[in-house]
């Protein structure tokens, strides 16, 4: 069973009037924070993310899931991939270390950014922009749905232009 499937099957994707973080509206809400009541379908996403990564051959490698629909996911990657994993957290904090970005990590370290939807691409770029105030290098962004009507890039502080990859694209949900 492919994972437009499944999402289905186990009410990932809902039918209805919602409002998306972007504002717009859509009769299709998909909340995958629900996949981590279903392993099989976790692991499912968390392998075909995996299989995406091209850019295990750098130095340096880390890899970040965006507060937090896509930690779940990042956290899988990284132990089962050997990919150590930086938390990046919604805000800093205001109390001990008052970091934003957990874990061990070097400015110039190059880092896989993994998403769960995307519409617009403005929370994957909020947070891409705020590992690169740490000093880290963006090198690759993944979601799971890209929702966006258009191809989403990203352009680093290297300049390089980055284009937004997904698992499923949400033209192939509503077909």
């Amino acid at each position: 069973m492919n994972l437009i499937d499944e999402f289905l099957k186990n009410g990932i994707i809902e039918t209805g009037n919602f409002t998306l973080k972007s504002g717009k509206k859509s009769d299709i809400y998909i909340d995958l924070r629900k996949s981590i009541s279903f392993p099989n379908i976790h692991k499912k996403i968390c392998d075909q993310l995996a299989e995406k990564i091209k850019v295990s051959h750098l130095d340096n490698l880390r890899i970040c899931g965006t507060p937090y629909g896509a930690i779940s996911y990042t956290s899988y990657i990284s132990i089962t991939n050997d990919i150590p994993m930086i938390f990046l957290r919604k805000e800093q904090k205001q109390y001990g270390t008052k970091k934003q970005v957990e874990g061990v990590f070097n400015k110039g370290d190059n880092v896989i950014l993994i998403e769960d939807v995307i519409t617009t691409g403005g929370s994957v770029m909020e947070s891409a922009q705020q590992l690169e105030k740490e000093g880290l290098n963006i090198v690759q962004i993944i979601a799971i749905v890209s929702r966006s009507e258009q191809e989403v890039k990203y352009k680093n502080n290297s300049n390089n232009i980055i284009s937004i990859e997904s698992l499923i694209d949400f033209n192939t949900i509503v077909n």
